[in-house]
């Protein structure tokens, strides 16, 4: 736990290059202290008072009578306890003993196959949903190829395409599965194939164009939300999560639940969600969908293994998925800190993080009226646009010069080492 704190503080002076300080609120501020507590108090749930705060505020709802609350409070529980002791043997009354859990799902049908298995309550009102038909193609190959019991079908449809020498076989299979399982099973029903049931034979046939959508379900024993319930409530609950093959998690948010009807009075329910983000077993953030796309540029060159510049990186960190910049004022950012680069690079080599220092400033030694200052100078380096100006190629004599400047980061790494 000690090495953990040493850490943490240089993991969040490495933080400071890359984030605002805007970012830095509290909260991030907390993570220092709450280690510290945990070194001198040991476990937290050997030392909190919220159990007993929860039951004085249990006993003082007793109170009935302001002019004798102790005598309510003590009235309060023997008949607490009474009944408490009474609701044990009373098996057809619903009591806090035997009533069902809160996210329970009913009844639960026995099926043959897993996907008409897995039952869920809805809950909240229903809504028919019309659904697209490319939509509904691929909310049925999904339901299709997560059936284990039709596997069979699904190599043999596989090792079909192969004998035809498709170009793209795997696209092909998700095309053309659908109606070669519905001809290959009511083929086998004309014969009366014993490997033919009720509910293999409602899974090939299509699914109802009319959808049933609900605001919320409970799954086995777990409630789930979506996200346009959630919009009106200060609790959320409407995130998900999907392992994948390669010990990540995918995480998202639910968008819709659908309910796929088919004959035979069996259903399927599918989940709609928001484009999902990756990370990895260790909790590292991964690099499998577009909405990670800056975290995906922020990883080592697999060739060089070296970390991308600041200079680029503030670019990816200011620009949107079309690569157009958040606002004028980081456009403008970028330039200098581009222009003062390629001034460093035609005389002595300059640090790319004190080039990022120049032009966007220093967030300690912070002087109200004069701006961020870097640490160690007396002379004015504040991150204003004069200042900032001063640093690009060709600018007026008010600002430092190139060699100033790199006299300046070489007095400034002296203090650094020094201190």
């Amino acid at each position: 736990m000690v090495k953990a704190q040493d850490q943490l503080v240089i993991i969040l002076c490495k933080l400071e290059r890359i984030f605002p300080p805007a970012f830095f609120d509290i909260r991030i501020h907390l993570v220092l202290h709450l280690l510290e507590e945990a070194i001198l108090g040991g476990p937290v749930y050997m030392r909190w008072m919220y159990p007993f705060e929860r039951y004085l505020k249990r006993l003082k709802d007793y109170v009935r009578n302001a002019a004798k609350p102790e005598g309510s409070i003590s009235e309060g529980y023997v008949v607490d306890e009474a009944l408490t002791f009474c609701s044990r043997y009373f098996d057809d009354i619903e009591t806090r003993f035997n009533r069902p859990n809160r996210n329970d799902d009913g009844i639960h049908r026995t099926r043959r196959l897993f996907v008409f298995e897995s039952q869920c309550k809805p809950m909240g009102k229903q809504s028919q949903v019309y659904v697209e038909k490319n939509v509904q193609d691929r909310a049925e190959f999904y339901i299709l190829n997560n059936s284990p019991e039709i596997e069979t079908f699904l190599n043999q449809h596989k090792q079909e395409l192969q004998l035809r020498a498709c170009l793209n076989p795997n696209e092909a299979h998700r095309n053309e599965f659908a109606d070669w399982f519905f001809e290959k099973i009511y083929a086998m029903n004309r014969v009366h194939a014993p490997e033919v049931t009720h509910e293999l034979l409602s899974l090939s046939s299509k699914s109802n164009i009319v959808v049933s959508s609900y605001p919320a379900c409970i799954v086995n024993g777990v409630r789930f939300v979506t996200h346009a319930r959630d919009v009106r409530l200060k609790t959320q609950n409407s995130g998900v999560s999907v392992p994948g093959t390669e010990n990540e998690i995918f995480y998202g948010q639910l968008q819709e639940i659908l309910e796929f009807s088919y004959l035979n009075d069996f259903s399927v329910v599918l989940f709609k969600s928001t484009t999902c983000r990756r990370y990895k077993g260790n909790g590292a953030r991964g690099s499998g969908t577009n909405s990670d796309d800056k975290y995906r540029r922020y990883r080592r060159n697999p060739e060089t293994q070296e970390w991308p510049g600041l200079v680029p990186l503030w670019k990816t960190f200011h620009t949107n998925k079309k690569g157009e910049w958040v606002n004028e004022a980081a456009a403008q950012d970028y330039e200098l800190q581009s222009q003062t680069q390629e001034a460093a690079s035609l005389g002595a080599e300059v640090d790319e993080h004190a080039v990022t220092r120049k032009v966007l400033g220093e967030r300690r030694s912070h002087e109200k009226g004069v701006g961020r200052k870097l640490k160690g100078f007396s002379g004015s380096t504040s991150s204003t646009a004069g200042s900032r100006a001063s640093c690009a190629p060709g600018s007026s004599s008010s600002g430092p010069t190139y060699e100033e400047f790199a006299a300046m980061q070489a007095q400034f790494a002296t203090v650094q080492a020094e201190s």
